[in-house]
């Protein structure tokens, strides 16, 4: 195989399906159905059934009795998880800022946060960016800490009210 060459189309395949679960074009729950994947992707069921494999190994696809492979859901206990390790990461990071961020990023970042529009979370999204952006501005990397950390608290809560009604996507919101 020449480094010019394509890759196999189990590759193409997964790559597509990883992405579409990424975008949300493929949510949690959503059933992969071979045929009509094959067909959409243009190829044969043998690369559709290796990239489900693949994404099954990854642990973004389960095999449900009578329903067959499916994008899978993350539970409570995973999205609780995922959220503290996310506030320590982005805590840290934060108070990491208040020492290093150069004038020109926190002003991008506070342009940043002014864009920001999700009808149900961007008031308070905003304000908590914005008390996280003062931490930073005043160089005070506890208090950055603390904010980034509330703030991904509140992410918390938003997205585990918000599984009771609908499937979680594996992307984040802010």
């Amino acid at each position: 195989m020449t480094d010019d060459a394509s890759p196999p189309q189990g590759q193409t395949a997964y790559r597509q399906l990883l992405d579409e679960i990424r975008r949300g074009a493929l949510p949690p729950g959503a059933r992969l159905r071979e045929t009509d994947l094959a067909d959409r992707l243009g190829i044969s069921r043998t690369p559709v059934r290796e990239a489900i494999r693949q994404l099954e190994a990854d642990g973004l696809v389960t095999h449900l009795p009578r329903q067959g492979a499916t994008v899978r859901q993350l539970d409570y206990a995973e999205v609780i998880e995922l959220y503290e390790m996310r506030a320590v990461l982005e805590g840290t990071a934060a108070r990491l800022a208040a020492r290093a961020a150069s004038d020109v990023e926190l002003a991008e970042l506070a342009e940043i946060n002014a864009t920001l529009a999700d009808a149900e979370r961007a008031t308070v999204a905003v304000a908590e960016h914005a008390a996280i952006l003062a931490a930073l501005a005043a160089r005070d990397g506890a208090a950055a800490e603390l904010a980034t950390r509330a703030h991904v608290s509140s992410a918390m809560a938003a997205r585990l009210r918000a599984m009771r009604g609908r499937p979680l996507a594996l992307e984040e919101e802010t």
